[in-house]
C-alpha cells in the first residue's frame, strides 16, 4: 500500500517499536476498513478471512455494493477526528473540509488554492490543516485537484453517503457523556398478555449494546435483521443499524451506524421514547421509554433487570397473533393443530407453556456474560 514502516506519515522516523496496526495510523484506517464491512473477522490474537472476502473480488455487479461500503467506511474515518471539543483545531478543520467535500459534488467547486495560503496567524494555522488534510484526501484519489476540488462522479454516492455517516456521527457524539444510569421500561407492542423488562444501564453505551441487552431480555436469538427509529417503525425515519447492514440493506430513509450513538445521546430524560424493530417478518416491535436517570451506584453492573412480566415469545413463532395461536393450542387438546406445535415448541407430553413465567435471575446472568 506504499507505506513507508520506517517514516511516518511527515516523513519523520517513527517514534516507537511498531507493536500493532494502531502503531501506524497510515495502516490502521484501511484495517478498520477491511474489518468493518467483513473483508476479515479479528479475534484478541489473529484476523482471518471475513465473510465478504470472496465477494470483494467478484468480477460482476454483485460485488458493487460491497466496494461501495467499503468507499464510504474508508471515506466516513477520514472525515471524523477523534477530538470531541467544538473548539478543537482539529475538529474545525473536520466542518471546513466536509463542506469542501459536498461543494465538490456541485457544479462549482470550490477553487483549490492551497498555494495562496495566508501564514502567520489561528486562521493561517487552519488554512494549512484544511489544505494538508485536503492533499491527503487528493493522494488517496477519491478527491481530484486541478483548478478545482471534485470527487469522481463514479463516487460521488458513496462519499455523500460518508459524509452524511459523518455528520451523524458528530451529531451523536458526546464530548463529556454524562456518567448517569438510565432506568428503560421495554415492552412488546400487540402481544395478547403484557411483556415488558425493565432495565438499567449505562447512557455511555452504544446503541448496538443496547441491541444485545434487549435480545438477553427477551431471549431472542438474534437470527434477523432489527432497527433502532425515534419515531414509529416503518415511518421512513432516521434509523439507527449495524455498521455492517448498510451494504444491503435497501434504506428508504436516512441511516446511522448504531455502533456510533451513545444511549444517552437519545434517551438522556425521563419520558424520551425509543422504537426497536427485531426481525422484518414477525415484526416485534419493542416500545423503550425513559422512567429514570441516575447516578451510577458504587459497583453498580454495566445492565441490570430490575423487573419484568411475562414469557417473552419464541423466535419466528409468526408475530404478536402467531404467539397467541401458539399458547392457545398448545393447551386445547381439541385444537387442529394441537400437536403439530407443542412438537414446535419442544414440550414433554406433561409440560405445558406457561405464558406468565419470567425469569429475572436468568436475565441477569445473560446479563453478566455480555459485559463479563
Amino acid at each position: 500500500m506504499g507505506v513507508d514502516l520506517d517514516l511516518d506519515s511527515e516523513g519523520f522516523p517513527r517514534a516507537r517499536r511498531i507493536r500493532s496496526m494502531r502503531d501506524v495510523p497510515e495502516m490502521l484506517t484501511y484495517w478498520e476498513t477491511a474489518e468493518e464491512i467483513g473483508l476479515i473477522t479479528v479475534n484478541s490474537t489473529r484476523a482471518v478471512r471475513g465473510p465478504n472476502a470472496e465477494l470483494i473480488a467478484d468480477r460482476t455487479t454483485r460485488a458493487l455494493p460491497l466496494i461501495r461500503a467499503a468507499v464510504t467506511e474508508f471515506v466516513r474515518s477520514q472525515l471524523v477526528s477523534t477530538q470531541r471539543h467544538p473548539l478543537d483545531l482539529t475538529q474545525l478543520t473536520d466542518v471546513v473540509v466536509t463542506q469542501v467535500i459536498l461543494a465538490g459534488m456541485t457544479s462549482e467547486p470550490p477553487v483549490a488554492d492551497s498555494e495562496d495560503a495566508p501564514s502567520g496567524d489561528e486562521q493561517s494555522l487552519l488554512d494549512a490543516f484544511v489544505y494538508d488534510r485536503l492533499d491527503r484526501l487528493v493522494e488517496q484519489k477519491w478527491l481530484t485537484k486541478d483548478d478545482a476540488y471534485r470527487v469522481p462522479a463514479a463516487l460521488q454516492p458513496a462519499v455523500l453517503r460518508a459524509v452524511q455517516l459523518a455528520g451523524a456521527e458528530s451529531e451523536y457524539a458526546l464530548s463529556d457523556m454524562v456518567d448517569s444510569h438510565v432506568t428503560l421500561r421495554i415492552s412488546l407492542e400487540g402481544t395478547h398478555i403484557p411483556v415488558w423488562r425493565r432495565v438499567r444501564l449505562d447512557a455511555s453505551l452504544p446503541l448496538s449494546a443496547l441491541h444485545d441487552i434487549i435480545q438477553s431480555a427477551f431471549g431472542w436469538e438474534d437470527c434477523h435483521l432489527h432497527e433502532f427509529s425515534a419515531g414509529p417503525a416503518y415511518s421512513g425515519g432516521r434509523v439507527f443499524i449495524p455498521n455492517e447492514d448498510f451494504a444491503h440493506r435497501d434504506l428508504v430513509g436516512p441511516a446511522v451506524a448504531e455502533e456510533e450513538v451513545p444511549v444517552g445521546s437519545l434517551l438522556s430524560s425521563v419520558g424520551d421514547r425509543l422504537t426497536y424493530l427485531y426481525d422484518f417478518g414477525d415484526d416485534w416491535i419493542h416500545h423503550i421509554v425513559v422512567e429514570s436517570v441516575d447516578n451510577p451506584a458504587p459497583e453498580s453492573p454495566v445492565a441490570l433487570c430490575l423487573d419484568g412480566r411475562n414469557m417473552a415469545p419464541y423466535e419466528d413463532s409468526g408475530g404478536p397473533w402467531g404467539w397467541a395461536n401458539m399458547i392457545e393450542a398448545s393447551a386445547d387438546p381439541h385444537h387442529q393443530e394441537h400437536s403439530e406445535i407443542r412438537d414446535w415448541l419442544g414440550l414433554r407430553p406433561d409440560q405445558q407453556l406457561d405464558p406468565t413465567s419470567f425469569d429475572r435471575n436468568g436475565i441477569n446472568e445473560a446479563f453478566a456474560t455480555l459485559f463479563g
